[in-house]
């Protein structure tokens, strides 16, 4: 299958020494890796293991909050503006820069095929670079931008296809590079059969809920997971888990 690309230019790097992580449950791991950039390509902070710092640099970037939350720091007005409308990420993986153009193929085709379910328009669709250097760069629909889940969801979304040659969000049930993420997509299905029933544009976003108060942790614990029963539930949705970890049919 032949994809088309958006031509990317390298990342303008930041200087970090003044970031001291803490992903004690990823510590001396090889694992995939995110960084948040800005609309002009400027990384927005450290590389991260732990993709919920994410959503808290842009809930940082949205409403000029100055944080620090386990480590991880977003200094509004120094450190570049992370983009709000697209969620514009890269991903790195130590250790596995040879398999890196098969991962990116693998990720573009699960991401297209489940925004194609969800009705996304392809004008509003992610898009992807190819491989520079030791990572590549994502382009995410502003439509996963809507709410701190929906972000929370994408970027379990992207690690999660890094080995899935199914091309399906059905097949990373028992690919993933990261064992968490089976877990989550476990105890996330309610929110899976959510948009799967009612699409991404019906979500509603959550982020005036979030806009006055200052405290990082409410961002950092408002993922996917955390949100999925109560969201299915309001909606109606009554979600059976799978018994085996590769039954994840719709």
């Amino acid at each position: 299958m032949t994809f088309r690309y958006i031509e990317t230019k390298p990342i303008k790097k930041m200087d970090t020494s003044h970031v001291h992580l803490s992903e004690i449950y990823s510590k001396g791991k090889s694992m995939p890796e995110f960084c948040v950039l800005s609309k002009n390509g400027e990384q927005v902070g450290a590389w991260m293991k732990c993709k919920d710092y994410i959503q808290d640099t842009i809930w940082g970037g949205k409403f000029g909050v100055t944080f620090n939350c386990h480590g991880f720091q977003y200094r509004h007005g120094t450190d570049p503006l992370p983009s709000t409308d697209k969620l514009i990420l890269a991903i790195k993986y130590e250790g596995k820069e040879k398999e890196l153009p098969q991962m990116i193929i693998n990720v573009k085709k699960t991401v297209e095929n489940l925004e194609c379910r969800l009705k996304i328009p392809a004008c509003q669709r992610t898009k992807f670079s190819r491989a520079i250097g030791n990572y590549f760069v994502i382009y995410g629909s502003h439509l996963w931008t809507k709410a701190t889940h929906t972000i929370s969801f994408f970027t379990f979304l992207l690690r999660g296809s890094l080995n899935n040659k199914g091309g399906k969000i059905e097949t990373i049930g028992t690919t993933p590079p990261v064992k968490n993420d089976t877990y989550y997509f476990k105890n996330g299905r309610g929110y899976i059969d959510l948009l799967s029933k009612v699409g991404i544009n019906d979500i509603e976003s959550n982020w005036d809920l979030h806009k006055d108060h200052k405290d990082p942790y409410k961002i950092h614990g408002g993922g996917f997971v955390d949100n999925s029963n109560r969201m299915a539930k309001e909606a109606g949705i009554v979600t059976k888990k799978p018994e085996k970890d590769d039954d994840w049919s719709f």
